[in-house]
This record gives structure tokens, sequence and C-alpha cells, in this order.
């Protein structure tokens, strides 16, 4: 797409100003993507967002003209490279946290309340990460891993609620394979199965049922984890694949400016 540069003035006499158009391929960016001018244009009225490509592409040609004369050109080297990675037959559908962490805002506020229930697909490559985090005042709800085995613990505001599933291998969830998670709080209850076996649940407090949270809930990372009771030689992002994020029953959608940090989306490398 190719897209007129924004912000270009002349303040003083000078009468003719070159400018050089910007070429974006596979997307725009942030600015330009919420652009209701280029949106009518590319006829995406009715979306928030532009989406970008999700694939791969190689030998991109462009036409120029050179001495009165149009010559189809290879494109050449990028100027800026925005999350784009090199293509490989080495790779599956799903998000990938690397090792400087990442994270996806997956709900600006969220409310956890009586009933909870999200699962995912996981293929960590780490014993120890963070996989969900949501927060209120007082309550919250945590999925890690912690030394290889998934804890999910709730605080309905009376003390942690914790179930965890503990391997024989700490480093059984990385052997390469996928592993279904699934967590589920039910009032003063907390349940947890990992590929559908399922771990010792955790019973809080009777009578006190309900995680008042109300802030952001970020999946794979927090951005102020001693906020979530994390301190420093605790906190680890999650480093890994990830996908099949479904949230009370919803299959999340994940969109790009959902996502923060060190993390790769809809590829996960298979090496």
């Amino acid at each position: 797409v190719k897209v007129p540069d924004l912000g270009q003035f002349s303040f003083s006499s000078t009468k003719i100003m070159e400018v050089s158009p910007s070429l974006f391929l596979g997307g725009l960016s942030e600015v330009l993507r919420d652009d209701p001018d280029i949106k009518r244009k590319l006829e995406f009225n009715s979306m928030r967002l532009i989406p970008g490509f999700i694939g791969c592409l190689r030998e991109v040609r462009v036409e120029m003209l050179r001495n009165g004369k149009r010559k189809m050109r290879p494109l050449g080297r990028w100027l800026k490279n925005n999350f784009v990675i090199p293509c490989s037959d080495k790779v599956e559908p799903g998000y990938f946290f690397g090792p400087e962490g990442g994270r996806i805002k997956a709900f600006r506020r969220y409310r956890v309340g009586i009933d909870f229930d999200v699962s995912m697909l996981i293929k960590p490559r780490n014993i120890t990460g963070l996989l969900l985090a949501v927060r209120g005042r007082r309550d919250m709800a945590i999925l890690q891993m912690v030394d290889g085995a998934i804890q999910f613990m709730v605080d309905n505001g009376r003390g942690p609620i914790t179930a965890t599933f503990k391997p024989t291998d700490s480093f059984e969830f990385c052997n390469g394979d996928w592993h279904e998670i699934h967590a589920v709080k039910m009032k003063n209850v907390v349940t947890l199965s990992v590929n559908k076996i399922f771990a010792q649940p955790g019973i809080g407090v009777p009578g006190v049922s309900s995680t008042d949270t109300n802030n952001p809930l970020f999946i794979g990372g927090h951005p102020y984890p001693s906020r979530i009771g994390l301190g420093p030689d605790q906190y680890v992002p999650f480093m890994g694949c990830m996908r099949e994020v479904v949230i009370e029953s919803v299959p999340l959608e994940i969109k790009s400016n959902m996502l923060y940090g060190d993390i790769h989306s809809h590829v996960c490398p298979t090496i």
C-alpha cells in the first residue's frame, strides 16, 4: 500500500517541496492503520483497524520509472522492520513468547467474579513462566509454571486457594509437545487439569466466593509483577509457544495492538 507521508510542511518562501511516499509491505504503522481516509480508500470502513498480512512474501518487485521507461525492479532491502521474521518450513500456528519477555493484554479490565474458566495449549521452553494473571485491590487470579509444575492460584480476599499439577519429571512439559491446560474457579473451589489429568482441587473459605478483580488480564507476562505478589526472584515471563486460548468458553481473538514485548504472532518455530 502506497501512503503519502504525513506531516510534511514548508513554512518559508519555498514553493516546491519533494517528498518520498512510503511503501508498506504486509501492514501499516500504528497511526495509519486507524486513519479514516486510508480505511475508506481500502474499503475497510467496518473494521476497527486495518488488518495486516499473515504469511510469507518473497521476490517482491515494483514498477519504477527510469530514463522515461517503466520497468519492474526488485524492491530491495527494507528500511524498517516491525516484528517480521524470516520465512521457514519449520513453523506452526501459535504465538511465540521470546526470551526477552512478551505479553498479551487480553482485556483492558476484567472481573473474575464467582466463576472463571480458562484453557490453552502451551509448548514451553522453560520450566518456569507466567501464563495468566489478573488482579484487583486485594483479590487476584494467577496461572503459572513453577519449576516444572503448573499452579493455579485464586485469592478471594481471604488468602490464596491453590491447585498444583506436579509431574514426575520437572522437564516433562518441555518435551516439544503441546500440552492442554484447563483451570476452573467455582466460588471458593479451584480445579486444574493438564492433558485431561486432574490435580487435587483447592478449597477456600466457605461463603467467600467472588474474586473482585478490575485490572487488565495479561497472558504470558505482566508489566508490574510485584503487584501480583511476585518479586524479582520469583517473576519469570513465559517462554515458548501458546495457542487456542479460551476464556469463559469464548476463543480469545488476539489482535496486534494487544501484543507487547518479545512476542511473534501467528507463527511458532518448531526447532
